[in-house]
């Protein structure tokens, strides 16, 4: 293998092994910042749905007015549930979009349902997480319901579609790999024709001289340009 070769070979494999690092990367980072965005948004919604149940459930034990409440929200957006939690871990209410009906035949109530509420009415703290699901992800927030009187009464689990999350997750892996594969191509023809510019040509042109002096033919002498070693070993 000619010189030249192994030298184009030795930094394209090195160039592709570290663009595919960087767009795993990037592809992972930007999935972290949209995991983050979404954690915010739900972080909003889930304290506004804790200070309505504060009153709804967590004063009045309205029970009724509490499954009214959660049947509206989840039905909104890309909700994909609501479930009440008394301090025993029994639920009290469950949306209607975690319910068998044609209105609702594509959600996969599991993922939801399977949530243990016990840890946060065990600590009155908030948790929230992710579930990969086959049909689509859903991230989730735990949170405590408090009376007026700060004290607790119960749990609700707030569950959120990742249809959309999924799609532009994979939107924007496809446009890191087309970028990453673009700018792989551009840097290996750059390379090859820098490699071949100022290595290989060079490098062939001395031999060739050096094998006409070898059968003397010494009218020309060797063409001597740059200051690089090739020209140094040319000398």
């Amino acid at each position: 293998m000619k010189l030249g070769t192994k030298l184009i070979t030795c930094l394209v494999t090195a160039l592709i092994v570290a663009m595919v690092i960087h767009g795993y990367l990037s592809i992972e980072q930007d999935r972290e910042n949209i995991l983050r965005e979404m954690r915010v948004g739900m972080m909003g919604l889930g304290r506004s749905i804790q200070a309505a149940l504060r009153y709804i459930y967590g004063d009045a034990r309205d029970v009724n007015s509490a499954l009214r409440f959660i049947d509206s929200v989840g039905r909104a957006g890309n909700i994909h549930g609501i479930v009440v939690y008394d301090l025993s871990a029994k639920p009290v209410a469950v949306s209607v979009s975690l319910k068998t009906t044609k209105d609702n035949a594509g959600l996969d109530p599991k993922p939801v349902l399977s949530i243990d509420p016990r840890p946060v009415l065990t600590s009155g703290k908030e948790m929230d997480g992710y579930i990969e699901s086959p049909a689509h992800p859903v991230y989730y927030r735990v949170e405590p319901i408090f009376d007026s009187n700060n004290r607790l009464v119960g749990a609700f689990v707030l569950g959120r579609r990742g249809l959309g999350l999924a799609q532009t997750i994979k939107s924007r892996q496809e446009r890191i790999i087309i970028t990453t594969a673009a700018l792989v191509l551009v840097l290996c023809v750059l390379i090859l024709v820098l490699v071949r510019n100022n290595v290989s040509r060079p490098i062939h042109r001395l031999v060739q001289r050096i094998r006409e002096i070898g059968h003397g033919q010494w009218e020309q002498r060797i063409e001597v340009t740059g200051r690089d070693e090739i020209s140094s070993l040319a000398v």
